[in-house]
């Protein structure tokens, strides 16, 4: 696991700057507090603002990522707002940035104590997440450190972890249709086996195209080993349900 010291000093050194990333609005003040979730508490003076990373998925009990969002606390910082109302605890989706430029999600990301989550719209921000990411796991810093950061869709205690979001690996066996929706099977045994289910605009936004999906999705999956990302859960076997289409990656 990624000691705290070196959590800090190589996240806070690799971070980038903050894009547009499709935010409502902006907004600066300082973080008084960290709350679980994690939520940042940014006063903004007259108000309270609870702000939930965009952008990224952040594993729980993870003190190597508790230590970077506590070294937050004190500091003046800038909130991209995304779009949509607070939630019914008062909290707001936003992209942080120090006073000087640190980008909070990609502070998270390159010291591998975040996954990149799904739906960015915006593509240099879409970009530079993957980025940060990228680095984390090439050097192997944090999560990816540990084989179970990437999950094998066969392997027989995939079930165990869920419900949780997961990054999981694996062939495409055959790729179904039914009510709108595309399922990308990766065994025989639909009943028993991994599945991951994508909406009809997950599937036009991954094949780039409105005709003939499911030929599509099979010309450019079946037989091919993928990475799909999203909440793991059960339905008969494992399963996710893909919305976006960033959630899955084709490696090279």
């Amino acid at each position: 696991m990624l000691a705290l010291g070196a959590a800090l000093a190589s996240a806070g050194s690799a971070s980038a700057a903050m894009p547009d990333c499709g935010r409502a609005e902006t907004v600066t003040g300082r973080v008084s507090r960290v709350e679980p979730g994690p939520v940042l508490g940014v006063d903004l003076g007259a108000d309270m603002l609870r702000v939930r990373p965009a952008g990224l998925v952040i594993p729980q009990d993870l003190p190597a990522a508790d230590a970077i969002l506590a070294d937050m606390v004190g500091r003046d910082v800038v909130v991209g707002v995304m779009a949509g109302r607070r939630d019914r605890r008062g909290r707001v989706m936003g992209h942080v940035a120090t006073a000087d430029g640190v980008w909070l999600q990609t502070r998270l990301l390159d010291a591998g104590t975040a996954l990149r989550g799904t739906g960015v719209d915006d593509a240099d921000c879409a970009a530079a997440l993957a980025a940060a990411e990228t680095a984390a796991r090439q050097a192997r810093r944090g999560l990816w450190a540990e084989a179970s950061a990437v999950r094998a869709a066969n392997a027989a205690d995939l079930l165990d972890f869920a419900p949780n979001f997961a990054i999981v690996s694996g062939e495409v066996m055959s790729v179904g249709s039914a009510g709108g929706r595309f399922y990308l099977n990766f065994g025989r045994d639909w009943s028993r086996d991994m599945t991951a289910t994508l909406t009809r605009e997950a599937a036009a936004a991954f094949v780039r195209g409105t005709g003939a999906l499911r030929p599509a999705l099979e010309a450019r999956l079946v037989g091919r080993e993928i990475e799909v990302r999203g909440w793991l859960t059960r339905r008969d076997g494992p399963y996710m349900e893909v919305t976006d289409a960033d959630a899955i990656v084709l490696p090279p």
